[in-house]
């Protein structure tokens, strides 16, 4: 009916020793193959690695690029500001000196009434003690005015024996002369009056009338 106890003592030891002798070369084999995946997993990491380097390397590059192009066009738009703002500043001086031109032009243009009035005064020549006095009270009166001009720079134009200059007197008569060598103012109808301003700059208010004498002497070199 059961089996043979024998032979069953006899598998037992056959299929121990198989155990035994497949258990070790099992293991040995299954760590074998995991040590090549961890090797083979190692080298594509470093591969990841340095690709993703590689790959962070470049947006980098750009970065710096994109840096410095900016920088440039900061630079370049700062420039071109600071020039635009130099010659607005320019542009500004120059408004408010000919705004200041013309205001004080005015001013000082309905103040000449008054001036050329007391230059009639003055201009008598025979006259009473008793009006001598009054003219020298005008005479006092006169150069008050004179020197508040002259405190904002604004001269007045007398030019008698100067030569004639066109751009600050105007010929109302001409007498030809040959004892000079230019035309010469030879005597002054209205005083002119100018306003100087900045480097050898100046704005004439008005011009003086004047009487010129014009050369007709022979120059020396003929």
């Amino acid at each position: 009916m059961g089996g043979n106890p024998e032979n069953e003592q006899e598998r037992r030891p056959v299929e121990e020793t198989e155990t035994q002798a497949g258990g070790p070369a099992g293991v040995d084999v299954a760590n074998g193959r995991q040590s090549r995946s961890e090797t083979s997993n190692d080298a594509g990491a470093d591969a990841e690695q340095r690709a993703d380097g590689e790959v962070a390397s470049a947006p980098e590059e750009d970065e710096l690029t994109r840096l410095r192009r900016e920088t440039e066009e900061l630079r370049d738009q700062w420039t071109r500001e600071r020039a635009e703002f130099s010659n607005f500043r320019k542009r500004t001086i120059i408004e408010r000196q000919r705004a200041r031109q013309e205001t004080i032009s005015s001013f000082v243009g309905e103040l000449l009434v008054a001036l050329d009035n007391f230059d009639q005064v003055l201009n008598i020549e025979s006259v009473s003690e008793e009006v001598k006095n009054y003219i020298v009270g005008v005479q006092m009166i006169r150069d008050s005015f004179i020197n508040i001009l002259q405190k904002h720079n604004i001269k007045v134009i007398n030019p008698v024996d100067e030569a004639f200059d066109p751009n600050r007197m105007e010929a109302l008569s001409m007498e030809n002369r040959d004892d000079i060598e230019k035309d010469t103012v030879l005597e002054v109808y209205q005083s002119g009056y100018v306003l100087e301003y900045g480097e050898g700059n100046s704005h004439v208010i008005r011009p003086a009338r004047v009487k010129v004498g014009k050369a007709t002497a022979a120059s020396p070199q003929q």
